[in-house]
């Protein structure tokens, strides 16, 4: 939990020296909570949970440049779609989530158990909904050893390749529709995680896509069932100045469907950033969302890098 004393420097810092590199911002010792923090990520339990940032006084510029802030003392933002935006906002849209395009962030329903594509993701709360919506967290290593204890014969599936739609959103220059990554990989001695169940399901519409067998589908569906049971899913309820991160190799994410407010003003609202972390495990090429040495660096490709560099 922050204080006083870490706001009061944040902010002077913001007010000061708006446009100094955050590796170069005087945090005092706020930036050495930040630091063991980010250790937590990669070589902890995988997440943590900050609170208390004054978002209630600030204005949504504010907050904005203070997440930024924050978060680029973890790692480097990262492009969140086509566009090359680095900081998203998660909030319903009214969008139609059974459309190919639509993502789930910009709707009020409940969301499956999945991964980013960054090494980690990080959400601000400005707002929370009227009913509903926390965020609940699994471990990815649990969910697998759960796996491995209840149905063995269905692991080696998930460590086999998958088609993922990507929404409209590939590389500049490719005509294919989607990509394939494993959902478990174990590489350098650690095992990670990536999935979307539905850009797995919204890929099978694609020419060329092996269509999931019974069995394929069985092992993704306990796979959601795992991360949801008692003992071993983790809900957190967001007030206004939370900040959750989260490493998306080994911590599975959801949220519950969401009731808001009639008023716009009032509406969930969250700030989100994808972040490539500086000691962030090693992968295989084949994992996720193409390669880690193309312009995004494990963000969405952006239709130009000017932004991500």
């Amino acid at each position: 939990m922050t204080n006083e004393l870490d706001i009061l420097v944040l902010e002077r810092e913001l007010d000061r020296r708006p446009d100094l590199p955050a590796t170069e911002v005087d945090l005092a010792s706020l930036g050495d909570v930040l630091r063991d923090l980010g250790r937590e990520l990669e070589h902890g339990r995988g997440f943590f949970l900050i609170r208390g940032l004054p978002v209630d006084r600030w204005s949504e510029e504010r907050a904005t440049q203070a997440f930024r802030l924050l978060g680029s003392r973890l790692g480097r933002p990262v492009s969140q779609n086509a566009a090359g935006e680095l900081i998203g906002h998660v909030r319903d849209t009214g969008a139609d989530f059974a459309e190919p395009t639509v993502r789930g962030y910009a709707t009020n329903d409940r969301l499956y158990y999945h991964t980013d594509h960054s090494d980690s993701v990080g959400l601000l709360c400005l707002r929370p909904a009227r009913a509903g919506g926390p965020s609940t967290l699994a471990s990815a290593v649990t969910v697998h050893n759960e796996l491995v204890r209840r149905r063995p014969d269905l692991v080696a599936l998930l460590h086999e390749s998958y088609a993922f739609d990507y929404r409209g959103e590939q590389p500049p220059g490719s005509t294919i529709p989607y990509y394939e990554s494993p959902v478990y990989t174990t590489y350098g001695g650690r095992l990670s995680a990536y999935i979307s169940q539905p850009l797995i399901d919204k890929a099978q519409r694609f020419d060329g896509v092996q269509p999931l067998s019974a069995a394929a589908e069985e092992a993704l569906e306990l796979m959601q069932q795992i991360a949801a049971e008692d003992g071993v899913r983790l809900d957190m309820d967001f007030a206004p100045g939370d900040i959750q991160f989260l490493s998306n190799y080994s911590v599975l994410h959801s949220r519950t469907a969401f009731e808001d407010f009639p008023e716009p003003e009032r509406r969930r609202h969250l700030l989100r950033l994808w972040l490539r972390l500086p000691d962030s495990r090693a992968l295989p090429e084949r994992f996720g969302l193409g390669t880690r040495d193309t312009a995004a660096q494990g963000g969405i490709f952006p239709r130009t890098t000017a932004d991500v560099s």
